[in-house]
């Protein structure tokens, strides 16, 4: 059949086919792209490999083997494939580019691993596989590897598991040392490993770790504490780093060390150890911190930590819960103080949690605080503060304060009051460059026109508001602030308007 020369090259099909797989229910996509490869020769190629790009499981590459099947739950290899049907499945193999093989609805004898692998001899089974996740003890890990690596998900915690193989203690010595041949193999095989996520729980140190040349990101979760901490400054390349603190152990333990390279650090776990870990690295390119603090925190161990926050980083994210002792007021602003340091800070989002002590806690955000934070962070660019309840709120003022000092906000989410307005005259006509403004619907507002009016003298390209999904909130107010981003879209209109306008005159 004659057809227009573009559908017969591979590139434009493969866009094509990979358009279909977005826009369709995961059903639809396989359907259509299975009989897409039979119905057409020169669809083939460019069908299959949208259709195994991303596999969630090896199930199907096996089942291409008359030999495989399923006895009393279990797959089974009943004899070996002839070479013609070990070919066939080595063709569809080299399509696979990730896989998924935690075993969550399949079991899979373990000698069927051990046959497919001596059929592979030396060569990899994946030849162009690049991301692959494993769940110990799910058998067979070793099959998939490859040269052609350069992501891989690890993950020791059993309880993800719901097969009914009968499973070891992951945290147990031998669990350790099958997760240690799993990625001591992996070290010699896949050199060019780019990012390494590891979840569980390890007795024993990982040194194996370090021996990835090309790591650029690395994110683990209680693995050895102390002992993977000093193995850090060993990985050069290291640009991302992700970790739970709370096993590191004792202050004394940590060896200092610097990471050259490193751009993003995250971390989880108590505050204190938090800002144990920042003291104890040097981080000469780091450029953006998030800190996620468990459990309640005070201000006074909540500036302990972030004083040792490097003053270069130019994005920065804490969550944690604030609460005060014996029932006092906090200051936020006391609270966050040592971030003024950060005068080269692009975002800063700060998010106070509700914690058990969060209600007998009085947090408080003035009008004159915006002064402090805005004069110290002159190119932020996006702004989150977020506290609940929200007991003392600024007003109008902090985000005239805001738009005069912060010349480059671009993103806004704060809740304010806005039931006293300030006059007229005391809101400036300004140039501002804001576009998104997040209002918690709890906030409150009394006259939503005005409210509109003033918001756009302060950012006349703000066309609407973010009220977010708090439906479980006061419907009245949130129906008030939609008349207010109402408001701001019809003068936003109405100043493009305007612009066109004053086009056409010009002309």
């Amino acid at each position: 059949m004659s057809a227009h020369p573009l559908l017969h090259k591979v590139d434009i099909l493969i866009q094509i086919f990979e358009s279909c797989w977005d826009r369709s229910p995961d059903n639809l996509d396989k359907r259509t792209l299975a009989n897409s490869m039979i119905c057409c020769r020169s669809w083939f190629l460019p069908a299959a490999k949208v259709l195994w790009r991303d596999m969630k499981s090896p199930i199907p590459l096996f089942r291409i083997l008359p030999s495989f099947t399923m006895t009393n739950g279990v797959y089974v290899m009943n004899k070996l494939p002839s070479p013609q049907e070990w070919d066939r499945l080595k063709e569809y193999a080299t399509l696979i580019n990730s896989l998924d093989h935690r075993g969550l609805n399949y079991q899979v004898d373990p000698s069927v691993y051990l046959v497919l692998s001596q059929l592979a001899g030396m060569e990899p089974l994946l030849p162009s596989i690049r991301h692959l996740s494993w769940l110990y003890p799910v058998a067979g890990s070793l099959l998939f590897l490859s040269p052609s690596l350069r992501q891989v998900n690890l993950c020791t915690s059993i309880q993800i598991s719901r097969t009914a193989t009968p499973t070891r203690d992951p945290s147990s010595l031998q669990g350790d040392q099958i997760v240690a041949l799993f990625l001591s193999r992996l070290a010699s095989v896949a050199l060019g490993i780019e990012k390494l996520d590891i979840v569980g729980f390890m007795h024993h140190p990982v040194n194996h770790i370090a021996a990835f040349p090309t790591l650029r990101e690395l994110s683990v979760d209680s693995m050895g504490g102390h002992r993977l901490f000093n193995l850090l400054p060993e990985i050069q390349s290291l640009r991302k780093l992700s970790m739970n603190v709370n096993d590191l152990g004792a202050e004394n333990t940590l060896i200092a060390g610097t990471l050259p390279s490193l751009e993003s650090l995250i971390l989880r776990g108590g505050i204190l150890k938090m800002g144990l870990v920042l003291q104890r690295l040097t981080l000469p390119c780091v450029e953006t911190i998030k800190l996620s603090g468990h459990g309640t925190t005070t201000p006074s161990d909540l500036r302990l930590c972030l004083v040792k926050v490097p003053a270069l980083a130019k994005y920065f994210e804490l969550t944690t819960t604030l609460a005060g002792p014996d029932q006092t007021s906090v200051n936020i602003l006391h609270a966050i103080e040592p971030l003024l340091r950060l005068k080269h800070v692009r975002e800063v989002t700060v998010h106070f949690m509700v914690g058990e002590l969060q209600t007998r806690t009085l947090l408080r955000l003035s009008d004159a605080d915006a002064e402090s934070m805005a004069s110290s962070w002159p190119h932020l660019k996006r702004f989150s503060l977020r506290y609940n309840p929200p007991y003392v709120t600024p007003t109008f003022g902090f985000l005239t304060t805001l738009a005069r000092l912060c010349p480059a906000l671009e993103a806004l989410d704060l809740n304010f009051d806005a039931t006293i307005l300030p006059s007229r005259a005391d809101v400036p006509i300004l140039s501002h460059p804001l576009r998104d403004l997040y209002v918690p619907t709890n906030a409150k507002v009394t006259d939503p026109r005005q409210t509109a009016y003033l918001l756009n003298r302060l950012f006349p390209e703000l066309d609407s508001l973010d009220l977010g999904i708090d439906l479980g909130l006061d419907q009245r107010s949130r129906a008030k602030w939609l008349e207010v981003s109402i408001g701001l879209r019809d003068l936003y209109y109405a100043r493009e308007d305007e612009r066109v306008r004053m086009g056409w005159n010009m002309l």
